[in-house]
């Protein structure tokens, strides 16, 4: 074999490789997408990982259960979109309350942390009362997917040892103490 004609097969062998990984990466990503889009998919997601196969699977049994269903609740696009930013909202509340916790260390009692908290604990639970969102037809409300009602606060944003006082809500005339979380990142 000539060198060239063993540079091109080289050439040829690194662009299939190349179009192949593109090729997985595309699967992959579309996969992660139907995961979080099947509730019972986003469900599981916490646990052990999904393999492909049961991914496609719930997909498949999810389609099914929405013909079935003939779009008695289930499709409400509205109901439904105002679900997924309600679930949205309390997971960026859970990131929040985990920043505060971890990057800040500020304890579950400290009354900046109480009152950020409690102040968008009520405005999910006004927005989402406001909504309507969970009276639905038939309809899974999202927050139920991490196993507690979506008016629920999530574990993270509970005080852990007993001495916050989760029921005070934040004033916008109170001070927030600008200056604390500004301090540990200039």
């Amino acid at each position: 074999m000539s060198p060239t004609t063993s540079s091109q097969i080289l050439a040829r062998k690194r662009r299939r490789g190349i179009i192949e990984k593109r090729r997985r990466d595309r699967i992959n990503n579309s996969l992660s997408e139907l995961r979080r889009l099947v509730p019972s998919a986003f469900e599981k997601q916490g646990s052990a990982k999904l393999e492909k196969a049961e991914i496609l699977q719930m997909t498949v049994d999810h389609l099914k259960m929405l013909h079935t269903a003939g779009g008695k609740g289930y499709f409400d696009a509205h109901a439904l979109a105002m679900d997924y930013r309600s679930l949205g909202f309390r997971e960026c509340l859970a990131e929040v309350a985990r920043y505060l916790s971890i990057i800040e260390g500020l304890d579950a009692s400290d009354p900046l942390r109480v009152r950020l908290v409690s102040h968008l604990n009520n405005y999910a639970s006004q927005r989402e009362a406001a909504s309507g969102a969970h009276a639905g037809l038939g309809h899974i409300p999202w927050g139920t997917v991490f196993g507690h009602h979506p008016h629920i606060a999530h574990p993270l944003l509970l005080p852990q040892n007993g001495h916050g006082n989760a029921g005070t809500t934040a004033s916008p005339t109170e001070p927030h103490h600008q200056g604390r979380l500004g301090s540990a990142h200039p």
